[in-house]
């Protein structure tokens, strides 16, 4: 009795790690994308999962700027080849939302140039400005001198006229 309960609890045990392993293996493979392989006249085509994965990939194995033309171009080749396929579905999504991207990328590339255009225009409208404020500055500081030269001869000339107006009357008391 205690033999075959061993014997078959071995078993279980040996059936579940051929589970496991199987199992990461399927894993394995399933993130991979199988290659396409001649056999004579007729070609081994990859299946719609595959094709959805190597798209996929495109986005996911570069550091740098993912690119979205190929992934656009083999999800566009997936709803060709299998359209019936429910990953087709998603593939036209993917489509319309690397569309949408691509065109959201235009537009901001579009307001940028007008940005720097402007930014240009508002300097150049600066400068303008600056100059324009210190030719007044200047014109200012000579029109603040000229007045206040024509203030102190104004100044002597009234003191003069005082001086003249004293004189006149002790000339007048004197007449009188």
């Amino acid at each position: 009795m205690i033999k075959k309960w061993i014997c078959c609890c071995l078993m279980t045990a040996l059936l579940l790690l051929g589970c496991a392993s199987a199992d990461r293996k399927a894993q394995e493979t399933k993130n991979q994308p199988t290659p396409v392989t001649p056999n004579g006249f007729f070609t081994n085509t990859p299946s719609d999962r595959d094709m959805y994965q190597a798209a996929l990939a495109q986005i996911r194995a570069q550091e740098k700027q993912p690119n979205y033309s190929a992934l656009r171009a083999e999800l566009a080749d997936l709803i060709q080849k299998h359209p019936n396929s429910r990953l087709s579905e998603s593939a036209q999504a993917i489509i319309q939302l690397l569309d949408t991207v691509s065109a959201l990328q235009a537009d901001a590339r579009d307001q940028k140039k007008k940005a720097q255009l402007q930014q240009t225009k508002l300097v150049k409208e600066n400068e303008g400005l600056r100059d324009q404020i210190r030719m007044m500055e200047d014109s200012c500081s000579a029109d603040l001198i000229r007045l206040q030269q024509e203030n102190e001869t104004l100044k002597e000339n009234l003191q003069q006229l005082k001086k003249l107006e004293v004189q006149l009357e002790k000339r007048e008391k004197m007449l009188r």
